[in-house]
């Protein structure tokens, strides 16, 4: 266990390069050892216990369909990114609708003001 404030390290990271890069290649490799532990647990998923009576009777293997979809949606995005579409519907008709807004809101106005 590191026995060092954030303070201290993040300014250490800001003033020197080399542990700069140190710092980042160690993100680079653990990211990478959770991204091989999340396609095990979809491809080969997890064993869970099974209880009956308060006694374990046996596992069942359970697959994350969650991960999965985060790993398809990382890895080809194209194919597979969330997609919304939103349409607009704007026409002249607009222009009418502004000028009659308007009109209502100027004979709401009091005179004088």
């Amino acid at each position: 266990m590191a026995r060092f404030g954030r303070t201290a390290v993040y300014g250490w990271r800001a003033a020197d390069q080399e542990f700069a890069r140190a710092w980042d290649a160690a993100l680079a490799l653990g990211t990478d050892a959770l991204e091989d532990e999340a396609v095990r647990r979809a491809h080969e998923g997890t064993l869970k216990p099974v209880y009956q009576g308060g006694k374990k009777v046996g596992v069942i293997r359970e697959y994350s369909d969650t991960l999965l979809i985060f790993l398809l949606k990382g890895r080809r995005p194209e194919k597979y990114k969330d997609r919304a579409i939103v349409e607009h519907d704007v026409t002249d008709r607009l222009a009418e609708r502004l000028e009659a807004a308007a009109k209502r809101l100027n004979g709401n106005i009091p005179s004088g003001s």
